[in-house]
């Protein structure tokens, strides 16, 4: 089409929202770009959770060897996250994002910390022994 312009919209709906995606391929086809979309569907939320639970958009590195040690951490983070939502899938019945495991993880440590506190202050602890030893 010489000096014209075909658009495709396809719009994908979702109980909290819709989503629409458009394409500057004249010649695709809504079943192509929709098979183009669910192709990069899994990337570009490894991005956006990378960006988000990760902070990758935060980093400033001055060396590779720092590089390669932060992708590393990144990485082996998100390894977890997601073996631990695979966990919480199963034992919730429903699809969960990396931030609510991330969340539960957290809600997790918080109570096992202040059930160790409690134990330590029944144990005859003072609040200075405990500060020193937590701020070591």
């Amino acid at each position: 089409m010489p000096g014209g312009y075909r658009a495709s919209l396809v719009e994908r709906s979702h109980p909290r929202r819709a989503r629409y995606w458009a394409s500057s391929d004249l010649n695709a086809s809504a079943q192509g770009l929709l098979g183009h979309i669910s192709a990069r569907w899994d990337i570009e939320v490894l991005f956006a959770d990378g960006k988000e639970e990760f902070g990758l958009d935060q980093y400033q590195l001055m060396s590779a060897t720092a590089l390669v040690r932060f992708w590393s951490l990144a990485l082996l983070a998100y390894a977890f996250l997601d073996e631990e939502r695979d966990r919480l899938q199963k034992q919730w019945q429903r699809p969960v994002t990396l931030g609510e495991t991330r969340r539960e993880i957290q809600r997790l440590h918080r109570r096992q910390f202040l059930l160790w506190l409690r134990q330590q202050f029944q144990q005859g602890a003072t609040d200075e022994s405990l500060f020193e030893l937590l701020a070591a």
